[in-house]
């Protein structure tokens, strides 16, 4: 990214970026989506219904020296800590990304003096988007929001991005 503006300072061209956090990312990954990311990349069904299980039925009740809550199901959220989350939510945001990729050689930002074409670079749950126009930042933006507002967003429950 930092060559793109480079390229635009130097070569006088205009570059749209739009920075993008993924709004508590990790606790808003419906446990159905891990599996459709699973059943996409076609991981082995062993694996998935191992890992399935574990996150379909552990449990846990809250207690106090007073009370104590009924026991409850974790029906949404990847666990942080376990080492597991990052993979499952690598998964599950590479749908995202493979959506993106299309789009990379019409939206991308083109380097004036080299084939190279940046559009789209993620890291954990941020996401940066690179155009050389607003409209065309605009049309890649809107995919973002069809994959977190569409229709499996019932699917797709990560809610949207903060403001950065």
């Amino acid at each position: 990214m930092c060559e793109a503006l480079l390229d635009t300072k130097q070569n006088q061209r205009q570059v749209v970026v739009a920075w993008l956090d993924l709004c508590n990312a990790y606790g808003s990954v419906k446990h159905n989506l891990v599996q459709f990311a699973f059943e996409w990349y076609h991981v082995p069904k062993s694996l998935r219904s191992l890992i399935l299980d574990y996150y379909d039925k552990i449990s846990a009740c809250i207690e106090t020296t007073k009370w104590s809550s009924p026991a409850f199901l974790f029906d949404l959220g990847l666990f942080q800590g376990c080492v597991l989350s990052c993979l499952l939510f690598r998964c599950v945001f590479q749908l995202l990304l493979d959506l993106l990729t299309p789009l990379a050689e019409q939206h991308g930002y083109h380097f004036r003096e080299s084939p190279i074409v940046l559009h789209d670079q993620a890291f954990a749950d941020d996401l940066s988007i690179l155009s050389s126009c607003p409209q065309l930042s605009q049309a890649s933006l809107d995919v973002v929001q069809r994959f977190l507002e569409g229709p499996l967003a019932s699917q797709r429950n990560l809610h949207g991005f903060e403001d950065v």
